[in-house]
């Protein structure tokens, strides 16, 4: 089973919520990146994969969500993106970008044992 598409660039209401389980649950514990599952319509998916799916959606974030995102990029040392609203797929790409530096560094370790 897929993630539900988006149409329109809009995603549905349960693609939000994915997104927003997978930002706290990186941010929780950002060194389990690889091992996070996020749970849409009963099936679990890797939070890198909701980050993924929600790269095109011009949706706009709410302000929950922004604070969320707002913590990550600090960590990134990344700038937020620029004017006052912000969409989904804004911040998409910066979220994919911080999973693949954690990701990375565990997989290289994970393949030396």
């Amino acid at each position: 089973m897929k993630l539900p598409a988006l149409h329109d660039g809009h995603s549905p209401i349960t693609l939000q919520q994915a997104f927003h389980e997978a930002l706290e649950a990186i941010e929780t514990s950002p060194d389990a990146i690889h091992r996070h599952r996020v749970s849409v319509e009963g099936r679990c998916f890797p939070v890198t994969e909701v980050v993924s799916a929600m790269r095109d959606c011009t949706d706009l974030v709410p302000m929950r969500t922004s604070d969320v995102l707002a913590v990550l990029a600090r960590r990134l040392d990344a700038p937020a993106p620029t004017g006052r609203t912000h969409t989904y797929g804004d911040w998409a790409g910066l979220v994919q970008r911080y999973c693949q530096n954690m990701v990375a560094p565990v997989e290289w370790q994970e393949g030396l044992a």
